[in-house]
């Protein structure tokens, strides 16, 4: 199956609308109970976390997604339900995480969002949808035609010079206990690539 840019535009608009939806639900419990439980086969903390906020949001998001699925014969792989394989039998699949960094979410920090992806079976990302709830930030991308940031298109600046090297990361990466060491690594790397900024 091929997809026109009009498709494309359009399951992107449609996963947009999952992410902010299920986003604006996550951010109304960031404050209250909720229960928790520990996923079985996690080799982390933070991969083994899980409440009953993420999979109400995968809810919400599977209920936006479910005509799309139906009428162009997709797959789903979804975090917090076990894999049914159709991610290896459609041409395409939406790749689901209701709520990506359930760990940051129920420690009460920043660090989370709602990432939605539609994925070719070759593995290649299609349409990509990350809503951050707590900015109210949705950034969006379809191959080959740019990122918006909430209808915004997100210019890449140029670059000061070419001795300039540029690391992009989350923000909540910033207090991970490996963030100094890792900048350290880096910083030595560029002195001796000769790289400046």
């Amino acid at each position: 199956m091929i997809f026109s840019k009009q498709d494309l535009e359009a399951l992107c608009e449609t996963a947009k609308v999952a992410a902010v939806v299920a986003g604006k639900y996550i951010q109304s419990q960031f404050d209250k109970h909720y229960n928790k439980g520990i996923k079985d086969g996690a080799n982390s903390l933070a991969a083994q976390v899980v409440t009953e906020v993420d999979i109400k949001a995968q809810t919400i998001i599977l209920e936006h997604l479910k005509d799309s699925i139906r009428e162009y014969d997709l797959g789903v792989l979804t975090e917090e339900s076990s894999d049914d394989r159709s991610r290896l039998e459609k041409d395409y699949f939406w790749c689901i995480d209701p709520l990506d960094g359930t760990l940051p979410f129920t420690e009460g920090r920043a660090g989370y969002a709602v990432s939605i992806a539609l994925i070719a079976k070759s593995g290649d990302p299609i349409v990509g949808v990350v809503y951050i709830p707590d900015l109210a930030l949705c950034y969006t991308a379809v191959k080959r035609s740019g990122v918006w940031v909430n209808g915004e298109p997100v210019v890449r600046k140029k670059p000061i010079n070419d001795k300039t090297l540029h690391i992009y990361v989350d923000s909540s990466f910033i207090i991970t206990p490996h963030f100094d060491a890792l900048t350290n690594k880096f910083s030595a790397w560029a002195k001796e690539h000769h790289y400046t900024g």
